[in-house]
């Protein structure tokens, strides 16, 4: 990981340690359920059309990138400055899917199919000519945390810092037809990927009393993150380390306490906006950017 994120990730670390010696005037405790449904503005589609546009002759990429994340909600407040929430979120049956067809023009970019057909019957075949291809991600798995650290500056606003992980799992299959003579006349490929991140990030936040026992709540925040990607083809394993992406999120609700039943209703959007780069984070033709947005309830019980 890069020393910026590693220091930053043990700041929190030793700070979220000594929260217990921090004065406590009257913790707490808030226990609750979020519900987030998403809609996926990915950057798959940029890098399956961009990997493939100087080799193709067609195009059609589809995706399923609507789905709903759900997941716990806690927090403790420890005294009128400070408290500390979690906010985990997932889509553990999958949901996000895609699929892609082109019809093949330059076989120098299907050249892995070469190394593949070798190992597998011993002799090597060149050039391999791909006249279709057809990738299927049968399910995309999306895993998301937050854990941050709030100091209020008044009753109203706040600042916040903390650890941020997100993961992605995803399986599918690539299947292809060859033009020119080949042992086979295709093969499909299962594929398996995925994708661990960690990191912190900086944010801020207000809390504005509109009438009665309604709220106007808003967040914004920076993060950067750092991880793994490991990729499993029927040919080849991978693990590449330095995968980086910085980002964004936000949201803006409207809260409702019953103070009766000691519960808080929460509705508003959220967005998360991801930048894929290399590893020197540099802007350049493989960075793609995601955005995850949609609508985010809430319902949260204080102990």
């Amino acid at each position: 990981m890069k020393p910026k994120i590693i220091l930053l990730s043990v700041l929190s670390a030793i700070f979220f340690a000594s929260l217990p010696q921090i004065h406590v005037q009257a913790a707490d405790l808030s226990l609750g359920a979020v519900s987030w449904y998403a809609w996926w503005v990915t950057p798959f589609n940029k890098e399956i059309k961009g990997g493939a546009q100087n080799a193709s002759k067609g195009i059609d990429v589809n995706m399923n990138n609507s789905n709903v994340l759900y997941g716990p909600v806690m927090s403790i407040k420890f005294n009128d400055m400070w408290n500390v929430s979690a906010l985990f979120v997932f889509s553990p049956h999958g949901g996000y899917g895609a699929r892609s067809d082109f019809l093949a023009a330059n076989v120098n970019d299907f050249s892995e199919f070469d190394v593949y057909l070798n190992s597998k019957f011993g002799t090597s075949y060149m050039p391999v000519l791909v006249e279709a291809v057809r990738v299927n991600v049968h399910y995309i798995k999306r895993y998301d945390l937050d854990l941050t650290a709030d100091c209020w500056l008044n009753k109203s606003f706040k600042i916040f810092f903390g650890f941020k992980y997100q993961g992605y799992k995803m399986l599918g299959d690539m299947a292809v037809v060859f033009l020119n003579p080949q042992p086979i006349p295709g093969l499909s490929k299962t594929m398996y990927s995925k994708y661990h991140l960690f990191g912190g990030g900086l944010g801020i936040g207000t809390t504005i009393h509109l009438v009665d026992s309604l709220f106007l709540v808003g967040n914004l925040s920076g993060f950067l993150l750092e991880g793994l990607t490991f990729f499993k083809h029927e040919s080849f394993r991978e693990q590449r380390n330095g995968t980086s992406t910085y980002g964004t999120n936000g949201n803006l609700s409207f809260a409702y306490y019953i103070e009766d039943a000691r519960t808080t209703l929460s509705l508003g959007y959220r967005a998360q906006v991801n930048w894929y780069g290399k590893p020197d984070l540099s802007h350049d033709s493989v960075t793609n950017t995601g955005l995850f947005h949609g609508l985010m309830l809430s319902v949260i019980y204080t102990i």
